[in-house]
């Protein structure tokens, strides 16, 4: 049975409401469902991808089909299996003002339109989600394989999804929250501090993965700059003689270093 979401009309949902129903929907086709994924530092977020073995498919979700929306997703064309974007159907009256004319340039540019309606009449092969009355989840422009991103994809983007990518952000959201690479950085130095309370610097350096990419003096620096400015509500560094040693705020190590600081200070 489709999951129980809160009733609202389709004209008044949000981008978040409108892509719940997208998930629900890709969910029944057994899709794997990540949601504002970022692969790019300093770069946008791909509302929801959806995994099926090795095939991902980039699907932004927006009220209006407009060039925006295309340019972001004829931007995700260059890069994964497929590429859509999700809306709301428009009125009869809003499809002959410009509706036809941008699913025309998404056809020819290989970008998929997938339609929420609450008027179609369901023929026993549209995939659809019930919300409030009937609303049908329509993919009205099928998406274009793009068989030349399949090494990007193998090689770049399957390797970059992590599990966090499945619930720390919801799709269409516009609270700017979203687990990117700086993010699983941290969240990487939490569990090291957690296994390995006081080590320096250098040590927990030594522990993060794939820091072969970058010289060890650059990783230094913006590790040491972000605990250190960023991320000082949870991280702790000792004062004073040097190496300075790193802890958790909330460990027990952390307090037991105040307190004996307090005594021989």
């Amino acid at each position: 049975m489709p999951q129980q979401i809160e009733k609202v009309p389709l004209s008044k949902c949000s981008e978040e409401q409108i892509a719940e129903l997208v998930i629900a929907w890709l969910e029944e086709q057994h899709w794997e469902i990540y949601q504002e994924v970022s692969f790019w530092y300093g770069g946008g977020a791909v509302d929801i991808i959806a995994k099926k073995e090795y095939i991902l498919w980039a699907i932004e979700v927006k009220k209006k089909l407009n060039f925006e929306v295309i340019s972001q997703a004829h931007n995700n064309a260059r890069f994964f299996h497929f590429s859509s974007i999700a809306v709301p159907a428009p009125s009869r009256k809003g499809y002959y003002n410009g509706r036809a004319m941008a699913k025309m340039i998404c056809q020819d540019y290989g970008i998929g339109v997938i339609e929420l309606d609450p008027t179609v009449a369901f023929d026993g092969i549209t995939h659809y989600h019930k919300y409030n009355d009937e609303i049908y989840v329509n993919e009205n422009i099928p998406p274009k394989l793009f068989r030349k991103n399949h090494q990007y994809v193998k090689d770049r983007l399957l390797p970059s999804l992590m599990p966090e990518h499945k619930t720390y952000a919801k799709a269409g959201s516009k609270g700017g929250a979203r687990f990117t690479p700086y993010r699983a950085t941290m969240e990487r130095i939490k569990s090291i501090l957690l296994s390995h309370p006081g080590i320096t610097l250098k040590e927990i350096i030594d522990h993060l993965e794939d820091r072969h990419h970058y010289s060890p003096s650059s990783v230094m620096t913006t590790i040491r700059n972000a605990l250190s400015n960023y991320e000082y509500k949870w991280c702790a560094t000792t004062k004073g003689k040097k190496p300075y040693k790193y802890y958790l705020k909330e460990s027990k190590e952390y307090k037991e270093y105040i307190k004996r600081a307090k005594n021989t200070g």
